[in-house]
């Protein structure tokens, strides 16, 4: 049994190199393309630290006692996560799309730090939330045990659909970075608040995208009781890059430049919250 057991961790460890960035497409996919990406599930029976130990196989001089937990939010095929249809063929961008490629980004600039890091959902599949929260929680309790400081960040792209399900381009625009505060008001992160702030202020000032202050003016919103802010361990927040129901920013979502940025930011930020 035992020694079955280490062959299949052999094998999976053998068979799975390591997460490689995709390349998205500039120009949107028709509906009917499948998009490249990755296909890594995670094996029944290899322990969460041997996952998060082969995410991170790397060459770096000295390593940080940081993990950053990293979410790409929807799968590939959740309901309404996409772009209007760009065209009359049906082209569009699905969030997943975005997400993905942009939390790769986040990852390699760790790495190129030495910081270790963890994909909660590398899958294109929709992981459901209760499993991410597991995934999270887990990876957190690994991480503080052996000394770290732990941040979650959930990328996303945001979306105004007052007629969903039809899809339709709507004026609402700019970046929203959302920490947890529950209805009931005695119940926030201080630190989330701090963290979100940083990248909120990053994030418009790398993009020049409309700063929605969610993080600062209106603190009160009852929008930020996401769960999966509420239901995990480590500091986090929600980051709303930018709005792909406006047309003119689900245009720059395709690019690997804007892409790029985001990720810049969103790491800078997180380091400079950790004063690293």
């Amino acid at each position: 049994m035992i020694v079955s057991s280490i062959m299949a961790i052999w094998n999976w460890l053998f068979k799975t190199k390591k997460i490689q960035q995709i390349e998205l497409p500039i120009e949107p996919k028709k509906q009917a393309d499948e998009p490249k990406g990755i296909s890594f599930d995670y094996p029944e029976g290899v322990p969460l630290n041997e996952v998060i130990k082969k995410q991170n196989e790397k060459e770096v001089i000295e390593q940080l006692p940081i993990l950053f937990i990293i979410d790409a939010g929807h799968g590939i095929n959740t309901q309404g996560k996409r772009t209007p249809d760009f065209d009359s063929k049906g082209t569009h961008l699905k969030e997943w799309e975005f997400n993905i490629d942009v939390a790769n980004k986040c990852i390699d600039l760790c790495h190129q730090k030495g910081i270790e890091t963890f994909l909660v959902n590398p899958e294109k599949n929709d992981v459901p939330l209760s499993e991410r929260y597991k995934r999270i929680n887990s990876a957190t309790l690994i991480a503080k045990k052996e000394g770290k400081r732990v941040v979650l960040l959930s990328i996303h792209a945001d979306a105004h659909q007052p007629n969903f399900p039809k899809l339709e381009w709507t004026s609402a625009n700019g970046c929203t970075v959302f920490y947890y505060r529950s209805n009931d008001k005695s119940k926030v992160s201080i630190e989330g608040r701090r963290l979100a702030t940083a990248i909120q202020r990053k994030l418009v000032e790398r993009t020049g995208l409309t700063n929605r202050s969610w993080t600062v003016e209106r603190a009160n919103s009852l929008g930020a009781n996401f769960g999966i802010l509420r239901e995990t361990l480590p500091v986090g927040c929600l980051v709303e890059c930018a709005f792909m129901t406006n047309k003119t920013e689900a245009n720059l979502l395709l690019t690997n430049s804007f892409r790029q940025t985001c990720a810049q930011a969103i790491v800078d930020a997180t380091l400079e919250y950790l004063e690293i």
